[in-house]
This record gives structure tokens, C-alpha cells and sequence, in this order.
């Protein structure tokens, strides 16, 4: 897909990666099916995501609404810009309202309103080694320095992710 895509500087990036115990297209299915991808993306604890919309190719929408515990439904936006089956994803992940327009983050202001996220694949002898990198596009300073500031968050929220992503991986 050709974007004008802008990313920051290499210090923006945050990446997390996790060798997780299944083929590897059994974990390219749990990030592209949509029952598979509301089983467990999102915060460790809470509901299933609701999918609203799904479009797996580039320039396709995924929408997602999940649940807090005060009621509040929080969404979420891809747009693919590429699609690499079984061997890499990447999309501008948003907050956005249930009908796709991008919001800023409901907790956090001066969160960048676009990351860029790149998500690959390895094959590793029956197990997969899943990558994700993050990066603000088009950010302001104080965008790229919450960004920065919130990387215990990133990794605490990623890892509770991967947590309930391994669990569902189980189930086959």
C-alpha cells in the first residue's frame, strides 16, 4: 500500500517479542481471524473484544470494542498496510469511536493518536517467535515523550496480552 507514512526516530520504537509454543500458523490465525483475534487481544482480564468490522488486505479496517469494568467500551483501529501471511502484519493502530473516526486515548491525552506496528512471525522449530514494534507517527514532542514515558505500561500491557495470547494458543 503506498502511505506517506512518518515515523520518529529509532529511540521511538518500542518492541516486545515472545516465543510462543505452537506452529506458526496457528499463531498467524490468532492475529487474523477475527473470533480468534476478540479471544484474546486486549487487557489481560477482561470480556472478549466485540469485532466490528474486519478486513484482512491492505487498506482493510480491523475495529474492535472492548469492554472496561465501568461500562465504557473502548475501541480500537487497524488499518493494514501489509499483509504477509505467516510471516508479518503491519497496520496504524488508533483508538477510534464504533464507527471508525479516530479518537485520542479516553486515559491518556497526549497519547499519539497513530502508531505505526509491525508484527512478524519466526518460525522456530514448531514454536513461533512473535515481534512487535511500535512507533508514533507523525508526533508531536509531547506525543513521542508519553510514548517514551509509558514503555513499563507498553510492557506490561503486551505481556498481559501475549499472557492470555499463549493460553488461547493451548486450546488449539
Amino acid at each position: 500500500m503506498s502511505t506517506n507514512i512518518q515515523t520518529t526516530s529509532s529511540d521511538d520504537h518500542f518492541t516486545i517479542s515472545r516465543v510462543f509454543d505452537a506452529p506458526r500458523e496457528l499463531v498467524w490465525q490468532a492475529w487474523t481471524v477475527p473470533e480468534r483475534i476478540a479471544a484474546w487481544f486486549g487487557p489481560k482480564g477482561l470480556p472478549p473484544a466485540r469485532v466490528i468490522r474486519h478486513e484482512l488486505r491492505e487498506g482493510g479496517v480491523f475495529l474492535s470494542a472492548t469492554k472496561m469494568p465501568d461500562g465504557f467500551e473502548m475501541c480500537g483501529k487497524f488499518v493494514y498496510h501489509e499483509v504477509a501471511p505467516i510471516s508479518r502484519l503491519v497496520w496504524v493502530h488508533s483508538f477510534a469511536d464504533e464507527n471508525g473516526v479516530l479518537v485520542r486515548h479516553p486515559m491518556s491525552p497526549s497519547w499519539p493518536v497513530e502508531l505505526l506496528t509491525t508484527v512478524t512471525f519466526a518460525e522456530l522449530g514448531g514454536k513461533t517467535e512473535v515481534t512487535l514494534d511500535w512507533v508514533p507517527l507523525n508526533a508531536n514532542e509531547l506525543e513521542r515523550k508519553t510514548f517514551n514515558d509509558a514503555r513499563l505500561s507498553m510492557q506490561g500491557g503486551w505481556t498481559g496480552s501475549f499472557d492470555q495470547l499463549a493460553e488461547f494458543l493451548t486450546k488449539g
